[in-house]
């Protein structure tokens, strides 16, 4: 088991550092290109992003001269979002990139394999959001000493 965690934690960190992107810029950048001009909660909805975190970001591509906000017609407390020439040009590239990648990274792989991946990678997302939910979860980058202990008289006998 040790083994199997050293390997899948030594190529997620290849995985991720090869694909070298940024997700919520680019998330919303091809969210934009795929759908077209959106309001900012169509946006916030679709691509999956909390709303200061969107606030942020958009701020961020908005002083890069990647997006532009309009106000809506229907709704002036309501901004457009969409894609400035530089910002479909970008996405357009990131688009490319990552289709590549996925092929280089998936295409020895057979589609069963693909699918047992798929499933492999739901439960282990399944787990991690039931792990956030119950008392064992990250404080900062790290796990409390407490969270290992069942209750606490288990905690009292290891000190």
């Amino acid at each position: 088991m040790n083994n199997f965690r050293n390997m899948f934690f030594h190529h997620m960190h290849h995985i991720n550092r090869h694909s070298n992107h940024l997700f919520g810029q680019e998330k919303i950048l091809t969210t934009l290109l795929e759908k077209g001009a959106l309001t900012q909660s169509e946006l916030m909805e679709i691509a999956d992003i909390k709303a200061p975190s969107l606030s942020e970001t958009l701020s961020k591509l908005e002083r890069r001269r990647l997006i532009k906000r309009d106000n809506s017609s229907d709704d002036k407390r309501s901004n457009i979002i969409s894609l400035t020439k530089n910002g479909e040009r970008l996405a357009k590239g990131h688009k490319k990139f990552h289709d590549k990648f996925e092929k280089r990274m998936f295409g020895s792989l057979t589609e069963d394999e693909k699918e047992q991946l798929a499933i492999i990678l739901e439960k282990m997302h399944t787990n991690i959001d039931d792990d956030r939910r119950s008392r064992f979860h990250f404080r900062g980058s790290h796990f409390g000493l407490n969270d290992f202990y069942d209750d606490k008289n288990d905690n009292k006998k290891e000190r």
